[in-house]
């Protein structure tokens, strides 16, 4: 069956969602997050020990710089800056 008419009739007859099961991998899934969201942290560690801790891992702008700075956006003429301050809400 082709994709959108799959979802057509999705929408049009509603699907069924198993909340006990849901509820019941919800657990795991937030452990699973907290186990990666650690890891991931360590391995920012290993290159900038300082504010690993207080790097928000949920901002896009915080990971593109971690991962890609510096580089250059050659369609906006723009340099990404090797280091760039953001600023950081505890609380």
């Amino acid at each position: 069956m082709p994709f959108a008419k799959c979802l057509t009739d999705m929408e049009r007859e509603g699907i069924m969602v198993n909340m006990k099961y849901l509820k019941e991998i919800e657990g795991k899934a937030q452990a699973d997050k907290k186990k990666y969201e650690e890891t991931f942290r360590s391995w920012v560690a290993k290159y900038n020990p300082e504010t690993a801790e207080e790097m928000n891992i949920n901002s896009a702008a915080q990971i593109q710089q971690l991962l890609f700075a510096p580089c250059e956006n050659r369609r906006k003429k723009e340099t990404m800056p090797l280091v760039r301050a953001f600023d950081v809400s505890i609380g």
